[in-house]
Formats: C-alpha cells, structure tokens, sequence
C-alpha cells in the first residue's frame, strides 16, 4: 500500500512538472508569435508605399489643392471615416444620417456591387457633387496646394482626396470639384503597397468664339455669309446615365436670314475634334426680332472621351439689314455658359454732284444708279429712300439685279438733295462700286463717264461707321439759235411804226391836194 502511494504520488509530481513544461512552451510560442507579428506589422508598414494620383486635362496655367477627407479607420463599422471636417460639409447634403451610414452610402455609390447594410441606397451623382462643392467651397483654405508638380499628387495613406483645380485664365475656363479614391492594392493578409490614381479634370472651356468670312466685319446686304462658331464639348461625368447627357448649341440671328434649302431647313456642318467634318440638318424657328436653330449634339457628349474635344461648326446665312447680331451659346444643363455674338455693318458712300465751274456749284435733281463687277456680272443696286430721316436725303439697298433696265426705273434712282448729295446704304468697303448718272439737272448734259467710289481711310473707319465718297460734275448746255425772240418783236414795231408813218404822210398829201 505504501509503495502504491508513493508511486502515485510520483505520477502526480510527473504530470505536474509536464504540465508547467507544456505552459513555458506555449508561452514561449505565444512570445514568439507577438514578436513575429510585430516584426510582420513592422515590415508590412515599411513596405506600403505612396501612390501618386496624376491629374489630367489641365490647361497651361493650372494649378491643384487637395485635401484628404476621407481616411482607413478599423475602428469603425466601414473601416473608414471623415477627416479634416469633411463630415459637416456631407451632412448637409446627407441630412439625418451618420458619419458611417453616409459613408456606406458612397460605398454603395462607388459600387454598386459592394456588400452594405440592407436599408442603405446609393448615393446619387448630384449628392456627391453638391457634397464636394460644399467641401472646396467651405474648406478650401485647408487645401494644400502642390508646388512639386502642376499635375500630381502624393498620397501617404489610402482615402478620399478633394481636389481642386484653379487657373489664371478664368476667362476661358472653369473647373468643378473632383474627387480621387486611393486604394490598396490587392493583398493577402495585409496591404503592400497604395494604388495609383489617375482623374481627368473637369474642365469646361468657356470659351466661345464666333465669326464669320467678313473679317472686317463689313458686308453688304444680300450677301451670303459663312459664319463659324468654335468650343469644346463639355466635361460630363460618367456617374451621369446616358439618358440624361444634354448638351446643345443654340444660334440665333437678327438681320438676317438662314440659308435654308426648299424644306426650309439649315444644313450645318460640324467638326468634332481630329474628326471630319458630317453635315446636320436643323430647323430653323423665327423668334423675337430674328431667326434660331439649336443643334443637338447630346450624342456627342455621351462618348466621355469626347469631353473637351474641339468642335467647330458653321453655316451660312443672307444679310438682310444694315446691322446683323449673330448670338451662340451652348448649354449642358450644368454650367453656366456666356453666350457669344458676332455683329456685322455695313458701309455707306455720299455722291456729290456739282457743275463744272470753277466755283462747283452742288447740283440737284441729278438721277444715278449704283453698280459693281462681278466678274462677267454687273450688279445694279435696287434701293428704296429712307423716308423716316428727316433733312437726310439717303437710300437703303435692297437687293441686286443684272438688269440696267430696272435699275434705271424712275422709282429706283438715287437723287441728289439741294445739297447735291446723295448718300447710299447697306454696301461693302471689299467692293469697288461705281455711279452711273441717268437723269441730269435740268439745263446739263449727262455725264457719261461713270464715277467711281473712294473708300476712306483713318482711325475713324471703323465697321460701324465705314464712308465712302463718289464725285461726279455736269456740263451746262450750250445755247442754240432760236425763232420767235426779241428780234422779231423790234422789227413788227418798226414796221407798225413805218406803216402808220405812209398812212399819214398819205392822208396829208390828200388834204392838201384838196385845198388846192
């Protein structure tokens, strides 16, 4: 029995001091595991290297600012959180939610494959816009502006990055607030390193050029003139559904009139960046004081990677008036864009009619027509007088014939005033025009040779006062032999006076035969 006890005792002590064994090992494992794992959390830390976020679509005089806003937070349900005050910026647009509950909504918005709570929805495009433009508007002295590169950024830890983008050519164009997500690259166990990030600006060139073939900006009434309107499609989010892309140019034009075909439609040709030029067909509306088509190039703008690609179009169009104001402006439904208008004159010439004496004494009543060369073509002037200037004796062009006939009409010539002046409307300074005289002042001959019109020259002649001078001098008729004039009445005077002189020299030498 005694040895039994002392055998059992022994066992107790044995298992005992295998026990206290086991422990020392587990806890030296449990050591070593710690050690390993910081040494692992150190080298993992070590190894996770920035990444850049380049930003394109940068015009010349560019700069960026960012601002993290968002950054990794195990501690929290989505494993991120709102930094740098970010969060009251989102609440105002997400009102009655939480930091993480807005969170998971971006998440969702993202992607919409990401695993989120069951009543969380996605954020909407116009939410997160309206979010962003809270945070550059009310955060933007936090923004750390980059002096290194004009287009990159370095990101130390993965997160949201506001960035935003200025230039000193406000003038032509205007950025939105954009928004770069960095992440980690695809790891097993921990991350190695952040993911690049690349993200085209949005910019919008608000720069909008109009002109026309009339460089001078003086053209004649009647004229076709080719008009040309240069801009870029604007940048569109691809957040933004196909269906609710807009982007349209709308023209509108007084004192003229759309060269539209029998179906009274524009044809307008359009040119979108390195593309060749397509044809578009347009209606054309009349509007208050003029006409306006809008060209629809929504199609255009659905394809992201034609965002800031050139676009050129132009069409033609026929003067009508003295003064053309041809406007354009594009509209995408976002921006707000400032219309752009290209105006158009025409010139004026003063024909001075006077005697050929040295004294040129202004002629009235002398009748012209007004015509130019084209070519094997001459172009005779149609006018009607402008009746509502007072004391301004002037005429308005209305149109062009090549038949003389017509423009000789007494209802079509061009008359001098009391002054002997006559001034001529609605003409173009590229054109050399001549005055050809078809009634002369009573009392002169026509002048047959044909006067031709001086352009003046000088700092005053700009295209909204552009004059033109023309000359002209009559010869006085020569006197001719005529009947029936003061000779004729002497002579029957005379000879009254002879006859009465017979008769009574008759009548005496009666009487006197009669006393005898």
């Amino acid at each position: 029995m005694a040895d039994e006890g002392r055998k059992r005792k022994m066992q107790r002590k044995k298992g005992a001091n295998l026990m206290k064994n086991l422990f020392k090992k587990i806890g030296a494992l449990l050591v070593a595991a710690v050690m390993v794992l910081s040494m692992c959390t150190a080298a993992f830390a070590e190894e996770v290297k920035s990444a850049t976020i380049t930003v394109n679509n940068l015009d010349a005089n560019a700069t960026i600012s960012y601002l993290e806003i968002i950054v990794p937070d195990q501690t929290t349900e989505t494993g991120w959180a709102f930094a740098n005050s970010a969060a009251d910026e989102f609440e105002k647009v997400f009102s009655g939610l939480s930091d993480q509950q807005i969170i998971w909504k971006l998440i969702k918005y993202a992607d919409g494959n990401a695993k989120v709570p069951a009543d969380i929805t996605p954020a909407t495009t116009t939410e997160f816009q309206a979010a962003m433009s809270n945070v550059e508007t009310n955060l933007g002295d936090s923004y750390k502006t980059v002096t290194v590169s004009k287009n990159t950024i370095t990101a130390t830890t993965a997160g949201v990055y506001a960035i935003k983008a200025t230039t000193t050519d406000t003038a032509n164009y205007v950025y939105s607030p954009m928004a770069a997500f960095v992440s980690f690259e695809p790891y097993t166990g921990a991350p190695a390193e952040l993911k690049d990030e690349t993200v085209n600006a949005k910019r919008t060139t608000i720069k909008i050029e109009k002109s026309s073939n009339e460089t001078d900006g003086v053209v004649e009434i009647n004229k076709e003139v080719t008009y040309t309107v240069r801009t870029n499609v604007p940048y569109i989010s691809a957040a933004v559904a196909d269906k609710d892309v807009r982007y349209t140019i709308t023209d509108t034009i007084e004192g003229a009139d759309y060269s539209v075909n029998d179906e009274n439609k524009l044809v307008v040709s359009v040119k979108i960046g390195a593309a060749a030029a397509i044809n578009k067909t347009v209606d054309v509306t009349t509007v208050e004081n003029g006409k306006q088509f809008v060209l629809d190039l929504s199609d255009v703008a659905r394809a992201r990677t034609n965002a800031n690609a050139d676009v050129v179009i132009s069409y033609n169009a026929i003067v009508k008036s003295e003064v053309v104001n041809n406007s354009v402006k594009p509209n995408d439904g976002t921006h707000e864009f400032t219309s752009k208008t290209n105006t158009l004159y025409t010139g004026k010439i003063t024909m001075t009619k006077t005697d050929d004496s040295k004294e040129k004494v202004r002629l009235a009543n002398a009748g012209f027509v007004i015509y130019r060369v084209d070519g094997a073509k001459t172009n005779y002037a149609l006018v009607v007088k402008d009746t509502t200037k007072k004391g301004h004796n002037e005429y308005v062009v209305t149109d062009w014939t090549n038949d003389l006939e017509a423009a000789k009409a007494d209802t079509n010539l061009i008359m001098t005033d009391s002054k002997g002046e006559a001034v001529v409307r609605g003409l173009d300074d590229s054109y050399t025009y001549k005055f050809k005289e078809i009634k002369a002042p009573e009392g002169y001959s026509v002048n047959t040779t044909d006067s031709e019109a001086t352009w003046g020259t000088g700092a005053d002649q700009t295209a909204a006062n552009r004059t033109g001078t023309a000359a002209m001098s009559d010869t006085k008729l020569n006197s001719l032999p005529s009947t029936g004039g003061m000779g004729t009445y002497l002579f029957t005077i005379i000879g009254v006076v002879v006859m009465a002189g017979a008769a009574g020299a008759f009548f005496i030498s009666r009487r006197k035969g009669s006393e005898e």
